[in-house]
C-alpha cells in the first residue's frame, strides 16, 4: 500500500537531518520505521492499559500476582 502524506516545512527539515545524520535509504525508510514505532508504542500502551483493568479485578477478588505466578510456576510442573 502507498500512501502520500503532506508533512508540515518545519518537521520536514528535522526529517531530512535525521535521514542524513542516522543513515536511512530515504524519506520513506526513516517514515516507515517512525509510524513502526509509533504503531508499537501505542500498542504497548493499549496492553498496559488492558493489564491494568484485568490486576485491578484479580485484586478485587483478592488474588494478586505473586499468588498468580506460583500458580503459574505450579502448573508448569
Amino acid at each position: 500500500m502507498e500512501t502520500i502524506i503532506k508533512i508540515p516545512k518545519e518537521l520536514e527539515t528535522d526529517l531530512r537531518r535525521f535521514v542524513h545524520e542516522l543513515g536511512f535509504s530515504g524519506d520513506s525508510e526513516f517514515v516507515e520505521e517512525a509510524v513502526k514505532d509509533k504503531v508499537l508504542e501505542l500498542k504497548r500502551k493499549e496492553f498496559f492499559k488492558v493489564s491494568d483493568k484485568i490486576a485491578q479485578a484479580l485484586n478485587g477478588k483478592g488474588i494478586n500476582h505473586r499468588e498468580m505466578l506460583e500458580d503459574f510456576e505450579k502448573s508448569r510442573e
